[in-house]
């Protein structure tokens, strides 16, 4: 028998952890405890925590990581349910037995569905599209009458790590390869350049160096650096001891005569290295040094033994350049049927839809 609690606060994520660590098993950071207790000591300060588990006979099966809200949804105060994130988050999932999933998963949305009156809408987002867990509550939602939508979250662009370095600049166009050899010219005249790697930051300086730099960032200016936004620095403040400790952390540093240029703070696992923040500074815009660390990284990823670069969510031109593939990561969101939800699904799921079909025919008749 499959017995579903909720947990709320961060009180239970202690007792918790062990069995959630052999649940998640080798999987990567972000289905790990410690992961989402970064989230939340980043970005937790108006939400609160809601963890549901699912049992069998004491044996847990699942996780579902959860934050509680209430916000303002086109104009109504909507109570949310969330997956714990940060904005940084490549990807967020539930964390399941693959051996009893379609069981597991069933309990939690019928809880979700029939026990729990504390919100209108519920929003899963950066769900890769390739998840069994995603494919599997589709299907059981649709079974189970639940009202949803589903779209495109974020792509990720990727680079598949094979060949080698050289063999890979080989595959790329010519005007990519004449860029590269450009780009490492012009900062090479700089003089006094260097590129560091670091697995581990235990006095914090490193990441000092990360948030200084981000102040003479574009991203400083437009308020998503990490010096302008105590969410972030908050975030990677908790996750850096963490990641050094677990052997997940890369942090690339390009510095001129000792001063940061460009950095990107990355994490490892299994093969895969996944970037989450690059900055460069804008000083030193005409050199392109944050392209120049980028290709050094790439150099040492193929080089390193490593199956696959993630590049981070936003499918941008720079991203493109280097890397063929992508990953899609959707967004789920579950409407209830109280009077809020119900008024939501109405205008989304019904009246917007009509609209754009009917925005469409007009473009075509015109």
């Amino acid at each position: 028998m499959l017995t579903v609690e909720a947990l709320e606060g961060d009180g239970p994520l202690s007792t918790l952890e062990q069995e959630w660590e052999a649940l998640a098993q080798d999987g990567p950071p972000f289905t790990r405890p410690a992961w989402f207790r970064c989230c939340g000591e980043g970005y937790g300060e108006h939400r609160q925590r809601l963890t549901l588990t699912v049992r069998e006979h004491g044996r847990l099966l699942a996780v579902a990581p959860l934050w509680r809200s209430t916000l303002r949804e086109r104009g109504l105060p909507c109570r949310r349910l969330e997956f714990v994130s940060s904005p940084d988050s490549p990807r967020v999932d539930l964390v399941v037995d693959p051996q009893r999933r379609q069981q597991t998963l069933d309990a939690l949305i019928r809880h979700v569905l029939r026990e729990r009156r504390d919100w209108d809408v519920t929003e899963l987002a950066r769900w890769p599209s390739d998840s069994p867990n995603l494919e599997a509550s589709r299907r059981l939602l649709a079974r189970a009458g639940g009202r949803f939508l589903v779209a495109r979250s974020s792509l990720i662009p990727y680079v598949v790590v094979e060949g080698g370095w050289e063999g890979f600049l080989r595959t790329r166009s010519q005007k990519f390869r004449k860029t590269a050899r450009n780009v490492a010219n012009r900062v090479q005249r700089l003089g006094g350049v260097e590129v560091c790697l670091y697995e581990s930051d235990p006095d914090g300086r490193i990441l000092d160096e990360f948030v200084a730099l981000s102040e003479r960032s574009w991203k400083y200016e437009r308020g998503v650096a990490l010096a302008s936004r105590e969410g972030a620095s908050r975030f990677f403040r908790a996750l850096t001891p963490v990641a050094g400790q677990r052997g997940w952390l890369l942090a690339w540093v390009l510095r001129k005569d000792g001063r940061a240029i460009a950095t990107e703070y990355a994490l490892r696992h299994d093969g895969t290295v996944y970037a989450l923040r690059a900055d460069f500074d804008q000083d030193f815009h005409e050199y392109s040094p944050g392209a120049y660390l980028q290709n050094r990284i790439l150099e040492h990823v193929f080089d390193g033994g490593y199956r696959e670069y993630n590049s981070g969510p936003g499918a941008s031109a720079y991203k493109l350049h280097a890397a063929d593939w992508t990953h899609e990561n959707l967004v789920l969101r579950l409407f209830n049927r109280t009077p809020v939800g119900h008024a939501l699904w109405i205008l989304e799921g019904r009246v917007l839809p009509f609209l754009r079909r009917a925005r469409r025919r007009v473009g075509r008749e015109v």
